[in-house]
C-alpha cells in the first residue's frame, strides 16, 4: 500500500483505520496483547498489514500513520517481558516473542536503520 506524498487518498485512510482497529478495538491484535491475550490469526493479520506498506519515493508520512505505528515493535518488546512474567515456560510467551521477531524485521525492511 502506497502513501502518498501530503496527499490523504483513500488509501491512506484504510491503513489508518487497519491500525487504529489493531490498537483501539477489542478484537484488534495489539488491544488484545493488553490484556495479556495472544491471537495467532490477529498477529497474522498485522504483520500483513505492515508487509503491505510502502515509503519509496515517499517523502513525507502521515502524521497518524506513524503516531499509529511507530510504538508497535517497543509495545511488543515490553510484552515479551510482560508474558513471560507470567510463566517462564508459556507458550504465549513463545508466540509474543516469535512475533515481535518478525515485526520487527518488518520495521527494518520498511523504515530501514539509521
Amino acid at each position: 500500500m502506497l502513501v502518498p506524498l501530503g496527499d490523504y487518498t483513500l488509501e491512506t485512510d484504510k491503513l489508518i483505520q487497519a491500525l487504529e482497529y489493531e490498537w483501539e478495538d477489542e478484537g484488534g491484535f495489539l488491544w488484545r496483547l493488553r490484556d495479556r491475550s495472544f491471537d495467532a490469526e490477529g498477529a497474522k493479520r498485522l504483520e500483513s498489514l505492515l508487509q503491505s506498506i510502502s515509503f519509496e519515493n515517499i517523502d513525507c508520512i502521515d502524521k497518524r500513520l506513524m503516531q499509529l505505528l511507530w510504538f508497535v515493535p517497543t509495545f511488543l518488546q515490553w510484552c515479551v517481558e510482560t508474558f513471560r512474567g507470567i510463566s517462564e515456560d508459556s507458550n504465549e510467551t513463545y508466540y509474543v516473542k516469535q512475533c515481535e521477531g518478525r515485526i520487527q524485521k518488518i520495521f527494518v525492511e520498511l523504515l530501514g536503520i539509521p
